[in-house]
């Protein structure tokens, strides 16, 4: 695999891919069409869900150059830490890492010819998330009804006389794999093979019974994973194996030897998983117990203070800002070991929660475009995804966003997911004059922009032709009156008389604030913002209707036509 970054230097873009077609599998110069006509690069997986988020197409970019060659997803690990890498580069990861294991693990003696008067058994790799496939061939003829056991009786086929090739083959069926080439590869398909001599006698072996091999007992398995017994290996008979959870049984699936979790779709709670084994002549028995983990863990979250915060049964809770803000994640679980907390933006791909690159210890911050980290952006909440380079060209996310959240716990159990809602405004204007504290009598804006800062305004206050006014967590003791502004944001702050706003040049923003008479808007040149408070009554004249972030404005009279019936 090669890396899919766009740059080499930090902070330095690429330039244009000029080679031919590059040997890396996960990078092309054909176009998706063309990868499905020629069956060639990843073809198979065109149109999927990428697990790195989006679908697995034809992004631009990759071998450290920014045009001229493509790869299969937006951001998978390979060009933006923190994602999941895609299947592309997965396929050829599984590939790689199965072929430095082997999936056959032992068995029955290859050295000399056996007779067939015996069981044959053949030993295996056990993945934790699913079995392997074990399949018996006689002369390169199957051997029907196996059932995927790892063992053959030979007594059974009725072998005519004289000599017979006898082989296992072992097949890991991994999803991750689509490539029957690397399906059938010494990386996930590996046989043992034996000589049958009809003529040969396998002399008794006194063996006694006993569980050679399993899954670890010293740790809780999780729900989903596969649990295995290895038993002594008679060659007269077969040691039966009976699973039972919290003491009733589990019906067979075929492999005796191997048990499923997942068939089992345990939910919660924490469980006793025990294996008996059976001598089926003697009635010796011996046991092996495990602990199975299927709580899933929690995942809580922190978030900076809010301008706004909405809850409605059912759905998930609301959050207003208007400048950057952090969201923190604590996983926690009944069982030992760490949580991985995860979360993800607007249904893009899952990212490992990390902290903050500079200091796990602090949270994650969003901001509009994103913060240069070391020539890296994070937390970018516009185009482009949540981590990039910094040349990339990108607009500001202000608007509503999703964020879900998840953990996965030491064992593997992968939480609920859950949601939270924040809705990113622009910030206010820089401040030109700062009022704090209390203010008596009225008070007049007459140029740029006056912010109230929890303030307390004894009289009226008066905003001239091209000033702004941005009060936040302030009282008005009088009305509110503009004609001809820049701009006026009233956020969680009190009127107690009528708000009269005319012909605003730019914005206004009306946040979690309560407005003691009339509201009336007339000719404001863009979508007033109207979310999370009380006003006396509403009138709008001319100009956009109001939006209310998710958080409609509660009007204790009646509004002044249909133009604002976005407030709520």
């Amino acid at each position: 695999m090669q890396d899919e970054y766009d740059y080499y230097g930090r902070g330095v873009p690429g330039d244009t891919y000029s080679g031919p077609e590059p040997d890396s599998a996960h990078h092309t110069l054909l176009t998706e069409r063309q990868m499905r006509d020629t069956r060639a690069k990843w073809w198979r997986w065109l149109g999927e869900p990428s697990e790195a988020g989006g679908r697995i197409g034809r992004y631009e970019g990759g071998l450290y150059l920014q045009r001229g060659v493509w790869r299969p997803s937006r951001h998978s690990m390979m060009k933006s830490l923190g994602f999941y890498f895609d299947q592309v580069g997965r396929e050829q990861m599984t590939e790689r890492i199965a072929s430095r294991v082997g999936i056959v693990q032992g068995g029955t003696s290859i050295d000399q010819p056996v007779g067939a008067d015996r069981l044959l058994w053949v030993d295996t790799l056990h993945p934790v998330s699913h079995a392997l496939t074990v399949t018996w061939s006689v002369d390169g003829r199957a051997v029907p009804q196996t059932g995927n056991a790892r063992h053959l009786d030979l007594r059974t086929l009725r072998l005519s006389p004289g000599r017979h090739t006898v082989t296992a083959t072992v097949t890991d069926p991994t999803e991750f794999v689509r490539d029957p080439a690397i399906r059938s590869s010494p990386a996930l398909t590996q046989t043992r093979g034996w000589t049958v001599e009809t003529g040969v006698r396998t002399p008794p072996v006194a063996q006694p019974l006993a569980i050679t091999d399993s899954t670890a007992t010293d740790r809780p398995v999780g729900a989903r994973d596969v649990v295995y017994v290895r038993t002594s290996q008679p060659t007269d008979r077969v040691p039966g194996v009976r699973w039972s959870l919290d003491g009733r049984p589990v019906a067979d699936t075929g492999d005796d030897r191997d048990l499923d979790l997942a068939a089992l779709r345990l939910s919660r709670g924490t469980h006793r998983l025990t294996a008996r084994v059976s001598d089926p002549t003697t009635g010796e028995a011996v046991t092996r117990a495990w602990t199975v983990d299927a709580t899933r863990p929690d995942v809580a979250y922190a978030l900076s203070e809010p301008l706004l915060a909405t809850t409605r049964p059912g759905r998930p809770t609301e959050y207003v800002y208007n400048g950057p803000f952090t969201m923190g994640l604590t996983g926690t679980d009944d069982g030992a070991g760490q949580v991985t907390s995860e979360f993800r933006l607007d249904g893009d791909g899952w990212h490992n929660y990390y902290g903050w690159p500079t200091d796990a210890r602090s949270p994650f911050l969003f901001t509009a475009t994103g913060t240069d980290v070391d020539g890296l952006v994070y937390g970018n909440l516009g185009s482009g995804g949540l981590s990039l380079s910094p040349f990339a060209e990108r607009s500001p996310g202000y608007g509503r966003h999703t964020i879900e959240y998840r953990g996965i716990d030491a064992v593997g159990n992968i939480g609920a997911s859950n949601a939270f809602v924040a809705t990113l405004i622009p910030p206010p204007p820089a401040c030109t004059r700062v009022v704090t504290g209390r203010h008596a009598g009225p008070l007049v804006v007459a140029a740029g922009v006056t912010c109230l800062r929890a303030a307390t305004v004894s009289g009226p206050v008066t905003v001239a032709p091209g000033a702004a006014l941005v009060a936040e967590g302030s009282t008005i003791g009088g009305s509110l009156a503009s004609s001809g502004a820049t701009a006026v944001e009233l956020l969680t702050t009190e009127v107690h008389g009528a708000v009269a706003l005319t012909g605003t040049t730019d914005h206004v923003t009306v946040v979690g604030t309560r407005v003691a008479g009339p509201l009336a808007l007339t000719g404001t040149a863009s979508a007033p913002i109207l979310a999370g408070g009380q006003v006396g009554a509403l009138v709008c004249a001319g100009g956009p209707a109001p939006v209310d972030l998710g958080a409609p404005t509660t009007v204790r009279g009646g509004s002044g036509g249909p133009e604002c019936g976005g407030a709520g």
